[in-house]
């Protein structure tokens, strides 16, 4: 792929993600016109997982890098959300802090793998996945 298709991918990510944005506070506004009660003090948050899961299956579609810590908050979004239609309150925040532990076990052998042996220097950045 060459440097200008990249470029446009990069800019349609962006413009992907200003869409998101704009669901999410439109749905925001629109959650604070009615009166407390009308919707299910939990909606916004099954809202915001369906936006975010939303906004990685039309990246998947587009070929365009997901972001898994937006798949992963868009997950726990829609679980939470979920948990008020369902009638079983979900521990979100020990769930939460169990996922954070596994991370940091997780997460050096992540960067281990991703990164050239013994070169602190050779690994890439976020950004610079969309520029390989």
């Amino acid at each position: 792929m060459n440097l200008s298709n990249k470029i446009k991918k990069f800019m349609l990510n962006a413009r992907l993600e200003s869409i998101a944005w704009a669901l999410f506070l439109i749905m925001i506004g629109f959650f604070w016109l009615y009166p407390e009660g009308t919707f299910p003090k939990d909606a916004w948050l099954l809202g915001t997982g369906v936006i975010l899961l939303g906004l990685n299956i039309v990246r998947s579609s587009l070929d365009i890098h997901i972001s898994s810590f937006t798949v992963i908050l868009g997950i726990i979004a829609l679980i939470a959300g979920l948990d008020d239609f369902i009638g079983f309150e979900i521990p979100i925040v020990p769930i939460l802090i169990i996922i954070f532990g596994i991370s940091i076990l997780i997460g050096p052998s992540i960067i281990k793998h991703n990164c050239k042996k013994n070169s602190f220097f050779s690994c890439k950045s976020s950004y610079e996945k969309w520029f390989d």
